[in-house]
């Protein structure tokens, strides 16, 4: 319970719960409140029941779409049904993050969904978030070297591509994920990102920006190891 003073002495009280449910509810009509519910939850026959009365693209206050709710929460029947039965659209992105349905699968290591809304859906590998992040960078963020290893070697994910800040999944990646990139991928942690503070390398990007973590330590034990660095590595300029 919260309050406040007025300017005659009274003091005005009011349940922030209930305001918070008020202004939820504004902002989530009642169809759209239980077909994104039913989509977060997996509930593919509610949400066919709902679909009957809607607009499968529409959008929730967040501006995420029944697909991206369902790929997000990993419902792989559901996300499915969407794709192969209505005409939901895959690479609607959210107005919240710009995220899309295969962005912010990857993000959650929802392989099996990244696969398929590649593979069969068509959805679009290189979209971006609205800090320039690919579903690659996303996917290494988060440690996900599943997800990682399938949009470099199957879905021919760019290695090279920069978020907003300049820096690539090698230089954001988890410690899984740089191992994977510099162990099996080649992947130069020499080169310079010339979009990035003035071109950092990805070991000095880590450096300055990573200092305390396992994925920079690795990276300095690379660069003091010789010939730690193929000859035939993936250059960023």
């Amino acid at each position: 319970m919260l309050g406040y003073r007025t300017d005659k002495g009274s003091f005005l009280r009011f349940n922030f719960k209930n305001f918070l449910q008020t202004n939820y509810l504004r902002l989530h009509p009642p169809w759209q409140r239980q077909i994104m519910q039913a989509a977060a939850s997996g509930h593919l026959s509610v949400v066919k029941d709902l679909l009957a009365s809607g607009d499968v693209n529409a959008k929730d206050a967040y501006g995420s779409t029944v697909l991206i709710h369902a790929a997000a929460n990993g419902h792989r029947e559901l996300v499915r049904y969407l794709a192969k039965h209505t005409n939901a659209d895959v690479d609607a992105q959210d107005s919240e993050n710009g995220c899309t349905a295969l962005w912010r699968a990857a993000e959650r290591g929802h392989l099996d969904l990244v696969r398929f809304l590649f593979d069969e859906a068509g959805a679009d590998v290189e979209a971006r978030d609205k800090s320039g992040r690919t579903a690659l960078i996303a996917s290494a963020e988060n440690g996900h070297v599943d997800v990682v290893r399938y949009l470099i070697e199957q879905a021919n994910a760019n290695l090279e591509s920069e978020d907003d800040s300049g820096a690539t999944a090698l230089a954001r990646g988890s410690l899984e994920a740089v191992r994977y990139l510099v162990e099996e991928i080649k992947a130069d942690i020499n080169a310079r990102m010339e979009r990035c503070k003035g071109g950092l390398t990805v070991l000095e990007y880590a450096t300055r920006y990573r200092s305390d973590d396992a994925a920079t330590d690795y990276l300095k034990v690379v660069f003091t190891k010789p010939h730690a660095q193929p000859a035939h590595s993936v250059s960023y300029t």
